[in-house]
């Protein structure tokens, strides 16, 4: 910000009097893990 927020003065040479630190936290894209399920469908030979 290079303007006052109350009252919109130059601040191009305002003293430094203090910092802010914020961090931000970013969730990466999903990969998705695919796994592949086989089942034996049986016919019983005695019905």
């Amino acid at each position: 910000m290079r303007t006052c927020k109350n009252c919109q003065a130059s601040l191009k040479d305002a003293p430094v009097i203090g910092h802010d630190r914020r961090q931000v936290s970013d969730i990466p894209p999903l990969r998705p893990e695919i796994t592949g399920h086989q089942t034996e469908t049986l016919r019983c030979p005695k019905c």
